[in-house]
Order: structure tokens, then sequence, then C-alpha cells
């Protein structure tokens, strides 16, 4: 009896240890470089991780946002709280973003589907902006590789490989919100679970632009069809976002959701 035991108790083990891989086998941003200098970012709040000062804003989960009408669409929080720093970057330098996964390795575990990249001005340089109030503009996006609509850049991350942003050199100094974004289409047919969106934010203060517009002013400069309310600017129902991409992908041609780059 007590042997049939164990061996129950081996297997529950064992299930449990099958489930906890599965439940925690997405990723969220692990850290990020700017100007140089490397910060490390906050394990989501589910993960009951000790804190570190970070200006990347905590999620709550490493898990998807599956409903684009919940608040933590925008930056991947429930209450979507401030990050404790403000990262320096000069404007038209490179930042370098590091996905990791649930085990805390530098890899992503999908492979298919945009990533989208977003600005929005702070409203003071402490930047403690709920961004669920902020206007969001465009500054990059990746999705089908350029001649193989059969491959995603997404793909790229699997191997560890640091995503690059360019921060637009023509955008006026002072704090934003930079939200990054990445959406995985595997489960995005109709009558699947649905498109998962990982958003994560990093507050940075820019410096070193070229632009001599205010902040207000440069965003007072762009059409209204330039940028979104998150939550609010996606609608779950387009074909951004209920899209077979295993069927026919040579002729897929997928748009990314919300609006286009601002150049």
């Amino acid at each position: 009896m007590l042997s049939k035991t164990r061996g129950l108790h081996a297997t529950l083990l064992l299930s449990f240890s099958i489930l906890v891989k599965s439940v925690r086998g997405h990723g969220f941003v692990g850290s990020i470089r700017a100007n140089s200098v490397n910060y490390t970012g906050q394990y989501p709040i589910d993960e009951d991780q000790d804190p570190v000062s970070s200006p990347i804003r905590q999620a709550y989960t490493e898990g998807p946002v599956l409903n684009v009408s919940l608040t933590a669409i925008a930056c991947g929080g429930k209450n979507n709280t401030p990050a404790a720093e403000i990262a320096a970057v000069s404007a038209g330098s490179t930042l370098w973003v590091q996905w990791i996964d649930g085990s805390g390795e530098p890899t992503w575990p999908h492979d298919t589907g945009p990533l989208l990249t977003y600005m929005a001005p702070c409203s003071s340089s402490s930047c403690q902006d709920d961004p669920t109030t902020l206007d969001f503009f465009k500054i990059k996006e990746d999705g089908q590789v350029p001649g193989d609509p059969t491959q995603w850049v997404q793909a790229e991350l699997m191997n560890g490989t640091q995503y690059q942003i360019e921060i637009p050199p023509g955008i006026p100094n002072g704090p934003y919100i930079l939200r990054h974004e990445i959406i995985s289409l595997q489960n995005a047919m109709s009558g699947g679970t649905g498109a998962e969106s990982y958003p994560s934010c990093i507050q940075l203060n820019v410096s070193g632009s070229s632009s001599p517009l205010s902040q207000t002013a440069f965003m007072q400069s762009l059409s209204l069809n330039s940028t979104i309310k998150l939550p609010g600017g996606y609608n779950q129902s387009d074909s951004s976002w209920v899209v077979d991409v295993y069927t026919n992908p040579q002729s897929l041609k997928y748009t990314p959701p919300g609006p286009g780059i601002v150049n």
C-alpha cells in the first residue's frame, strides 16, 4: 500500500511539474540596454520575486493578454503601476531589448506573429502616467520576413537574439513611455484560443533630438489616425487578431494592428 501511495505521489508531482512548465511557458522583457547602460527588468507580480529598481514596468504575469479590452493591454499589468527608474536614451540611438522565458533563460518560446513598438510622451518628468490615458504613436513593426512570408521575425528571439529598436532621431526631447509588444498568432485561427499579446512598457528620457518641437507640439502635428489609446485602439475581431497563419502561408499578407509608423 505504501509503495502505491509513493507511486501516486510521484505521478502527481510529475503531473504538477508538467503543468507548471506549460503554464510558465511564455515570457517577458528581462532586460534592456540604453546608452550602453544595462537595466534589469522585474519578474511578473505573480512570480512572487524580490522587486528590483528598473525603468521596465512590472507585468502582472508572464502569460499573454487575450482580451484587448482589458487595461492590461496597455503595459501588461493589472494596475499599470509605474516603474521606479527612467532610462536615459539618445534620439537616434538603439535600444536593445532582451526577452526571457519563464525560467529566466534568454529565449522566447514562440515564432509566429508581429513585434510592435510605440511611444507616448509622459505628462511630467517622473513619467508616472497611467498608460491607458496616453496617446501612443508607432515607431516600428516587424512581421513576416521580407521575401519569405512563411517565416516571421519573431522567430529570431527564440535563440536569444536581442531585439533592436531605433529611437527616432526626430522626436522631441523629453520623457516617454515606450510600449513594446509581441503578438503570437499560433492560436489565432477562428475557433482557436485567440491571438496572444505580450505588452511591456519602458520609461525613457530622450535627449539629443534634432526636433525643434515640444512634445505637445509634436503630438498636435500628428494626424488623428496616427495615434491610438490602449485599450480602445485594437479591434479583436479584425484580421490582425483572427487569422490562420498555417493554411497557405505562402500567400498570407498579414497586416499588424494599430496605426502606421510615424516618420
